[in-house]
């Protein structure tokens, strides 16, 4: 019988899991990394595209478990790429939206550009209240 071979490897061929590379890199997790860190599986990623992911070893693995940060396009859309590029070349972080000459001035800025995520936490925090003392 012959055996299906998709980019150099063969289709359902057993491999070690980890790996020679992710034993080592586990190794130095565990040695430097506090345990409160937890990891899943013992493998690292090398890269991933859509729902396919590759550790350091070369195994495939499909992503049941995306993150909030992949899940609704998968990992490296290439629309999201090219706007973290976009971004990138703008700037990466600031803790002002605009240039303040004062404390003061900032707070009420700060207000300005994020009023609506407050009031969304104030919500989110009063149903939480109101939810914990139902259940006591």
């Amino acid at each position: 019988m012959n055996k299906l071979v998709h980019g150099g490897k063969t289709v359902g061929e057993r491999r070690l899991v980890p790996g020679k590379k992710s034993t080592a890199l586990l190794a130095l997790r565990n040695k430097y990394i506090p345990r409160a860190m937890f990891q899943v599986m013992p493998i690292f990623i090398a890269r991933a595209k859509g729902a396919k992911i590759e550790d350091v070893d070369g195994n495939e693995y499909l992503d049941f478990t995306s993150g909030i940060g992949v899940l609704n396009t998968g990992h490296c859309h290439n629309d999201v790429v090219a706007a973290i590029k976009e971004q990138a070349d703008a700037y990466l972080h600031t803790l002002l939206t605009s240039s303040c000459t004062s404390l003061r001035q900032a707070g009420q800025e700060a207000n300005r550009y994020y009023s609506w995520e407050l009031r969304q936490a104030g919500v989110i925090q009063e149903i939480a209240d109101q939810k914990l003392w139902k259940t006591r």
